[in-house]
């Protein structure tokens, strides 16, 4: 779970700096089908930061849930001895 959310927020940290700094220098996209180059800006908002990095963690949290559960009903001999 750690290991998820962990991720999740750093991420979110890298996605973050890449849409600021491309967002102040902008991105210059040329394609052959276009006369002249598109400059795209990106901009992203804090409030769709939070819904990811929390959709991640929770996506964490689900999948560390099933075998933490499995694991607590067994005896810790059992549980090393399916290792």
């Amino acid at each position: 779970m750690l290991i998820g959310v962990s991720g999740a927020l750093l991420g979110a940290a890298v996605s973050l700096c890449w849409v600021l700094y491309f967002g102040s220098k902008g991105m210059l996209l040329r394609a052959g089908i276009f006369d002249k180059p598109l400059h795209v800006h990106p901009t992203i908002g804090p409030g769709y930061v939070l819904s990811v990095v929390a959709l991640a963690a929770l996506g964490a949290v689900l999948a560390a849930l099933l075998p933490s559960l499995r694991a607590s009903r067994l005896r810790p001999v059992e549980a090393l001895d399916s290792l």
